[in-house]
């Protein structure tokens, strides 16, 4: 039996060589070294983009060096497991396929080389096709840092990493000494009595059927460890990315920590080990086989050992796990979940709580049965906080009982709005300092707190309410907020949540939530144009939104933060006041208990307006023995109301405009808010909007906002069945820094989706400044003194040349719509963060028509003003350069000399800052004019 298969080998090296003769460039060490660095330089850049491509969606909060470990394990891991998959595999197709080989090469041509790489190219298929089905299945997909959103794309982002993997791989094969391509000994291990065959630089071809079988079962097994250990690092990476693009990493690090530091150090030993073994087989060749035998253990089962690691020390992976390959449930992990997570629409005038559960959103309802809450707090003569439809009851004394809190919090005590509104509210409002307190008196005891604490008294009652009504503790929420409440809006809401004693998952915006309602729905699966109309309480809010399937994506938003229906509600009491006092001659507006009387009537005349043709209000003894009774009919309430309802298609259509959208592209449209009830609304919108637009009935408009938020807070918290929904939202207008001549620098562009960072380098533009001033705009003009300031920072800095202190600007909106600025001084690393009064809601319709406004007359200033300030700053630069240039020479040329080309020079910059606004061939003749009489000197005296 061995000497027919001598004789074999021997036949079988004959023809090898006879049949190699004509190919002996594509085997030879310069071709395979040439195509394997070709593959290298080619893979390499491609799979460094990507990995920037993560680096710059990431925001800078939380770049730590544990993000950092957590990214460097994912990409060795695809390194890791192409190399050590592709090992067995190749030599699975090498020597099972030894007849084919054979066939391949007699008889079709094909050189080693090339069947080499084609068994490597298969298994790369195979591990993509796996993972793919796994993906396809149960939804994996990485749509976070690289965007990927379909299939071809898929393929690309792991065809790049099958790339770089081969790449590794070659390199590792040729550089081991007398063995060719990847053998490494490996099949020594083969439990058959022919393996020092496999040591011969022939392939092998074997007719002993016990020889094959063995063969073949081994290396099927090695086959399907492979396999399945590229799926388990392929699931950990998918895994670890979703998680970093969910903000939950700072939580993950610390929990994973130890065991990627374990999972780092294993791989890149197996990675490295093929390089050792060359030195090791030269020093210690004794040991040889058995420091293969430890290689090849390494490489095969290395993926179990680090996944099983992962899978005993975290539940949350073991379940994403189990998920994955067994299509079982986040049992243990939803049931936590879902018992801390609500969301809660804090309204002006009513508030909704709202919580994801068995696949559906459940309102829940108060202590008294009600799905909302009044937004009232009201101190008893006891000194007790009432909180609702009790506190909304008091009447006893109407200046205890405060309303509109949400009109009140993030705004100064001098806001213009604000200033408005209180003469309208029957309880006090002091200043101490900038911030407004409300002031209540109970007994002999006076109170004075803020609309924040105000707002966090409402919230831990709807906390309260929720857990009473699941049964288990509330922990986490997602609170919505208006569209154009600014940063410190936000930050108030924030803080009011944190001291209600929640954790807060996210500030969303409410057009944004009631977007997320609508696309809930299952049969919404096409791409479709949907406009948010928001007509709440206390704000206005509109957004153009795109939904399509699960992916939510805002295109423009607008509205106004000081618009609702409790404008309404005041446009109805005044009305009421003046009736009143032409009558009876008698003024209520200084009778807290009256007013409060005449805003609940006002309120309810107005709800059944809704729904009717005419309303009666009768109030017995509203002043003294008084009484007060009016009559209202539809048609005269809806000539009060119409200019109020007319001015939110201004927003409308300055939305759609800005998503660029015709009115005819828009789908449908989403009512939200218990304003939209009123009958005038929907005409005025319906008149407006073509037929074919319709208007959606179906989304409950005093509960959509809270049900969206409801479906946040499950996303956030990892809940299975809604995690392939995505919401990109955008900031509404462009964010600069203002720079010298009133031209606006823009770091953020408009339309830029947020959570979002951006950074910039700035230099001095005047010799010797001692600090810079750093003034935040906002708007679309190219001059800063046609958009709105938003901040400043002033930093000190040490006096340097033009050009020399290098300060970098960082601008970073966090998810929660939050603007935060950060000037770093790049010499002495000194930093200075702020958060900027990122105000919209105060803008006038003026300003916001001014600021929008883009006539072409507009546009074409704006486009010379950026030619001619670039050729401005390019003169400038030139001037300082030779400036600076000829100090540094003033030994080395004539005393006379010098001066002049000083003053020549001097006059220069004077005249720059002189005359601004001359055309750039102006600029551009100066220049060389400067450069004719100045350069022969500097190249004279070897000044560079």
């Amino acid at each position: 039996m061995q000497a027919n298969d001598e004789r074999f080998v021997e036949y079988f090296r004959n023809n090898y060589t006879k049949c190699n003769n004509s190919f002996d460039y594509f085997d030879s060490p310069q071709f395979q070294s040439t195509y394997s660095h070709a593959i290298l330089m080619v893979s390499l850049p491609l799979n460094v983009f990507a990995g920037w491509c993560i680096y710059s969606k990431t925001p800078s909060h939380f770049r730590s060096a544990k993000w950092y470990l957590l990214n460097l394990h994912a990409w060795i891991i695809i390194v890791d497991v192409l190399i050590s998959g592709l090992l067995n595999p190749f030599l699975f197709f090498l020597v099972l396929g030894g007849v084919t080989t054979g066939l391949l090469e007699r008889v079709f041509g094909v050189p080693a080389a090339i069947q080499t790489l084609m068994a490597q190219i298969g298994f790369a298929g195979l591990g993509v096709s796996i993972i793919m089905i796994f993906e396809n299945r149960h939804n994996l997909l990485v749509r976070g840092p690289l965007k990927i959103e379909n299939w071809q794309i898929r393929i690309a982002f792991y065809s790049i990493n099958a790339l770089y993997g081969i790449a590794f791989a070659i390199p590792i094969y040729m550089n081991i000494p007398d063995q060719k391509w990847a053998r490494l000994k490996m099949l020594e291990l083969l439990p058959c009595p022919h393996s020092d065959y496999f040591t011969k630089d022939i392939f092998i071809v074997s007719t002993d059927p016990l020889f094959v079988t063995k063969t073949f079962l081994t290396l099927l097994i090695f086959y399907v460890i492979e396999s399945f250990s590229f799926a388990f690092h392929s699931s950990f990476f998918l895994w670890s990315i979703n998680n970093h693009m969910s903000y939950r990493t700072r939580q993950m690090q610390r929990k994973f920590f130890i065991d990627t530091c374990i999972q780092v150090a294993v791989p890149i030993f197996a990675i490295i080990s093929p390089f050792f073994y060359v030195i090791y087989s030269i020093i210690y060749s004794y040991y040889n086989q058995m420091y293969n035998n430890i290689v090849i253990i390494l490489l095969s089962f290395h993926g179990f050992s680090s996944t099983a690691t992962l899978i005993i020390r975290s539940p949350a992976y073991r379940d994403y796990f189990c998920h994955v390959f067994f299509r079982r449930k986040y049992t243990k992990k939803n049931h936590v979940v879902e018992s801390m997570s609500i969301g809660i629409d804090l309204g002006t005038t009513f508030s909704c709580v709202a919580h994801y559960r068995n696949g559906k959103v459940e309102v829940l309802e108060n202590e008294n049965g009600c799905r909302t809450t009044p937004s009232v707090i009201a101190v008893d003569e006891d000194g007790e906080w009432l909180i609702g439809q009790t506190a909304k009851d008091v009447v006893s004394n109407p200046t205890n009982c405060l309303f509109d809190v949400k009109r009140v919090i993030g705004r100064r005590y001098d806001d213009v709005l604000l200033q408005k509104d209180m003469p309208l509210w029957p309880f006090r409002l002091e200043s101490d300092g900038a911030d407004p307190y409300f002031v209540v008196e109970s007994g002999s005891h006076r109170h004075r707190f803020t609309a924040v604490t105000a707002s966090a008294h409402i919230l831990a009652s709807l906390k309260k309410n929720a857990e009473r009504k699941l049964g288990f503790p509330v922990k986490n929420a997602v609170v919505t907020v208006p569209a154009y409440f600014n940063s410190t809006q936000r930050q108030a809401t924030q803080e009011a949540a944190k001291l209600a004693g929640f954790n807060v998952l996210r500030i969303l915006n409410e057009p944004t939530a009631a977007a997320i309602a609508y696309s809930l729905d299952g049969k919404r699966l096409s791409r479709r144009n949907i406009l948010i109309y928001d007509f709440g309480g206390g704000t206005f809010d509109v957004a153009i939104v795109n939904i399509n399937g699960p992916h939510i994506t805002v295109k423009a938003k607008g509205g106004d933060a000081h618009l609702g229906g409790q404008d309404i509600d005041n446009i109805v009491m005044l009305k009421m006041l003046e009736k009143f006092k032409t009558e009876k001659k008698i003024d209520l507006k200084t009778n807290y208990r009256a007013l409060k009387r005449l805003r609940k009537a006002a309120e309810n005349a107005k709800i059944t307006l809704s729904s009717s043709g005419g309303a009666r209000i009768e109030l017995e003894c509203i002043h003294e023995n008084i009484d007060f009774i009016m009559k209202i009919n539809r048609k005269e309430f809806e000539g009060w109301i119409d200019n109020v309802l007319l001015s939110t298609m201004i927003h409308v259509e300055r939305a759609i405009r800005e998503a660029g959208l015709q009115k005819s592209q828009i789908d449908e449209i989403v009512l939200v808010g218990g304003s939209t009830r009123i009958p005038r609304l929907k005409t005025i919108i319906r008149s407006s909007f073509p037929e074919s637009t319709k208007i959606c009935e179906s989304i409950h408009p005093d509960e959509a906002v809270a049900h969206g938020a409801a479906i946040t807070a499950a996303i956030l918290s990892g809940v299975e069945d809604v995690q392939d929904m995505r919401m990109n939202d955008i900031i509404p207008m462009s964010i600069g820094i203002q720079c010298n001549r009133d031209y606006m620098s823009v770091l953020i562009k408009k339309g830029t989706c947020f959570p979002c960072f951006k950074k910039k380098i700035f230099v001095n533009s005047e010799d010797y400044q001692t600090k810079i001033d750093i003034d935040v705009y906002e708007g679309e003009r190219v001059l800063c003194s046609n958009n709105r300031h938003l901040g400043n920072i002033t930093m000190d800095i040490e006096p340097m040349r033009r050009g020399e202190s290098v300060v970098e600007i960082c601008m970073e909106v966090d998810h929660n719509g939050i603007l935060q600025a950060t000037a770093i001084d790049k010499k002495s690393n000194k930093a200075i963060t702020t958060t900027i009064l990122y105000d919209h809601c105060t803008f006038t319709k003026e300003e916001i028509d001014e600021m929008t406004k883009h006539t072409e007359e507009d546009r074409m200033f704006d486009e010379r003003f950026r030619k001619r300030y670039k050729q401005l700053q390019s003169s400038e630069d030139l001037a300082y350069d030779y400036k600076h240039r000829l100090e540094k020479i003033t030994a080395s040329i004539d005393k006379e000399k010098y001066t002049k080309l000083m003053d020549m020079i001097t006059d220069e910059i004077r005249w720059l800052a002189d005359f601004p606004n001359v055309s750039c061939d102006e600029y551009q003749s100066r220049r060389h004019t400067l450069r004719r009489k100045v350069l022969p000197t500097l190249l004279l005296n070897l000044s560079f």
